[in-house]
């Protein structure tokens, strides 16, 4: 077994059925017993200011060493020999056990704010590899360090208790700059501290002209799951610097979803690699870009889940169909028909056979995790070209932030004459197929690619932006702006 793992994989080494075995009877002295503990960072988790990195491993043959990599990149080493009597207690029979612990103090503000990885390699005597990795998200203040005389001061604070998050926000926290933020603290077990869970600029709402920064620079979420189709922790975090901004994320939903593999969907939800960078300066095209599929997600909600509306699901002329060919000429929707099911839950998603989580609709698991009731304007997203995605609700008149919210509806209407070569409606209703739709200018509120210029309760001068409809095509299949 070769490359990184979690939770203590043996990369070095093989193991025999036999050794494993063994070793759940006896501890054995083989070069293979090598294991690997992170304890912090702690694993989906918050991480700021000057904190631990910390562990144990041990080795019937010995450690020799202790290699710390961030993000893939090899950082440092740590010192190894600490005192560990609860180690020596659960592994008497390991030598130097006693003397298995790791650790060294960390900035953690020298990291950029958002999610990073942490990885404890432990090298024995032997050569032999282990590893164990914890993802993590920074909360970080402007600068790495604060002397005492720039500390940040807590007069005119507000304090409030959310017992339920078990949180404590402290607002209008004031720096030596005078610049304002709001601080968010819980208890972490594993340092036995409050720790700061995030830091949000008070200041820092309204984006300069012609940027999408700072709107959601800062948006980063950890979400336990224990449900029955998903016990993975969803991880997304987004960050901006003077050009672009970043998503790294895992790709598994924040929110409640429907029972994978079902009998129309066989897929299994599994983590992804997410990591896109999209414009801070967006900037419209001469024409539309259509995409999704093949050439790739037409976007990303906040939580890291990808936006790609269209199937691999067609049917010819004579009413062969299939749910995963799509060199038909009648392009099947998820969504707006009766006769084939793609699986689909409550989220208007389902999943590819990757093991690729995907929204085809309204993510409304994502808007009710935001507390998005009925007419609210809620950001849930970036488009690839870097312009924001809304759900549902807009206002009335698109320039005014003063006129009234209402539903959004897009410019597709059913087509009014059928082809001839177009499968049975008797058997196919209309608004089953992709080429059902045509896009009639002016007949709703929205653009051919689900979106429009005007105000948001996040850009209030204005902006180009898209819209999930109620309606086909529930996700844009284009993109306006420039790629």
């Amino acid at each position: 077994m070769t490359g990184f793992a979690h939770k203590g994989r043996i990369v070095g080494a093989s193991i025999s059925l036999a050794a494993v075995i063994l070793a759940s009877v006896s501890w054995v002295a083989r070069a293979d017993d090598l294991q690997v503990m992170l304890e912090e960072p702690v694993d989906g988790q918050a991480a700021s200011g000057v904190s631990n990195i910390r562990g144990w491993a041990i080795a019937s043959e010995g450690v020799d060493r202790i290699e710390v990599f961030i993000d893939g990149v090899f950082e440092f080493e740590v010192p190894y020999g600490g005192e560990r009597k609860d180690v020596e207690n659960a592994y008497p029979g390991v030598t130097n056990s006693l003397t298995s612990g790791f650790g060294q103090t960390f900035n953690y503000g020298l990291l950029r704010a958002g999610t990073h990885i942490m990885t404890a390699r432990a090298v024995s005597s032997a050569g032999v590899i282990a590893e164990d990795s914890a993802q993590f998200t920074v909360a970080r203040f402007p600068e790495s360090f604060y002397p005492e005389a720039d500390s940040p001061s807590l007069q005119g604070v507000t304090m409030t208790v959310d017992e339920t998050q078990e949180q404590i926000t402290i607002a209008n926290l004031r720096l030596a700059d005078d610049e304002k933020r709001t601080v968010v603290v819980a208890w972490l077990t594993a340092s036995q501290s409050f720790q700061i869970q995030s830091i949000v600029d008070e200041d820092a709402t309204t984006p300069t002209s012609g940027r999408t920064d700072p709107v959601a620079c800062d948006y980063a979420d950890i979400t336990e799951n224990n449900q029955p189709s998903l016990s993975i922790t969803s991880s997304a975090s987004w960050t901006c610097d003077e050009s672009q901004r970043d998503l790294i994320a895992n790709g598994i939903p924040d929110h409640a979803v429907g029972q994978f593999p079902n009998p129309n969907n066989p897929n299994t939800i599994s983590e992804q690699d997410v990591r896109e960078a999209f414009t801070l300066t967006p900037t419209m095209a001469s024409s539309p870009s259509y995409t999704g599929g093949p050439a790739g997600p037409v976007g990303y909600v906040l939580n890291g889940v990808k936006v790609d509306a269209a199937t691999a699901g067609s049917c010819f002329a004579q009413n062969d169909c299939s749910l995963s060919n799509p060199r038909g000429d009648w392009h099947i929707e998820a969504l707006g028909q009766s006769h084939f099911d793609f699986g689909d839950d409550a989220n208007n998603a389902h999943v590819q056979p990757n093991g690729a989580y995907h929204y085809h609709g309204i993510p409304e698991g994502f808007l009710e995790k935001r507390g998005a009731s009925g007419g609210d304007m809620v950001l849930v997203g970036w488009a690839r070209d870097g312009f924001p995605i809304y759900a549902r609700w807009g206002y009335d008149d698109p320039m005014s932030v003063d006129s009234a919210l209402r539903v959004i509806q897009s410019s597709y209407q059913l087509i009014g004459s059928v082809p001839a070569d177009r499968p049975s409606t008797n058997l196919y209703e209309l608004g089953t197929f992709t080429e059902d739709w045509e896009y009639q200018e002016g007949s709703g509120d929205l653009d051919e690619c689900n979106g429009r210029f005007g105000v948001t309760p996040d850009f209030p001068e204005g902006i180009y932006h898209y819209y999930a409809t109620d309606t086909y095509p529930y996700l844009q299949r284009c993109v306006s702006g420039v790629l």
